[in-house]
């Protein structure tokens, strides 16, 4: 109940769990060098970015070296506090991903 560092790098990863709220105090989270990516069969990339919003107390986020072309924003909302979306991210790595044109990284607001 007290995690509050999570690394998960290089384990192959290329989903996560729907609602990860359960990590009530989780503040960093490596999924750095994954299988994570913004054409994935598996799994929609929303559907991941989603999940990674019901990180309550989320401050540092690494999802470099996996294969996402963008930052998959565009339907982010938690259903308790809708514009509270990654409210204490202090840091974001996204790089080494292949995203070529740096719109696709904006957050809308």
């Amino acid at each position: 109940p007290n995690l509050q560092v999570l690394n998960l790098a290089q384990n192959g990863l290329c989903t996560l769990p729907s609602d990860l709220s359960f990590l009530q105090t989780l503040q960093e989270l490596n999924l750095s060098a994954n299988n994570f990516a913004s054409d994935s069969t598996l799994v929609e990339p929303v559907l991941l970015f989603m999940a990674l919003g019901t990180l309550p107390q989320l401050r540092k986020l690494n999802l470099s070296r996996n294969k996402f072309t963008m930052f998959h924003s565009d339907q982010l909302i938690m259903r308790s506090h809708p514009n509270q979306v990654f409210s204490y991210l202090e840091e974001l790595n996204f790089a080494f991903n292949l995203v070529t044109d740096e719109h696709a990284l904006l957050f809308p607001v």
